[in-house]
């Protein structure tokens, strides 16, 4: 089986963003499959694109491109 199949396009965990004004989020993990659709759900200030732009820099800065 091709090795990219067999690992996840994304995989985060354990994220936590603290700010002067306290945790936004803790220990944040998850996984997503290529093609697989994904959602984060929560209110408004809770961290949702705090989360995604993370794991975006993350791999940007770690030599991936997610957006190819």
């Amino acid at each position: 089986m091709d090795e990219a199949k067999e690992k996840p396009f994304i995989v985060a965990q354990g994220l936590t963003l603290k700010t002067p004004l306290g945790m936004v989020y803790e220990d944040v993990s998850f996984s997503v499959e290529r093609g697989q659709v994904c959602a984060l759900f929560g209110d408004a200030g809770s961290g949702k694109t705090a989360v995604l732009v993370e794991r975006i820099l993350r791999l940007i800065s770690e030599g991936e491109h997610p957006l190819d």
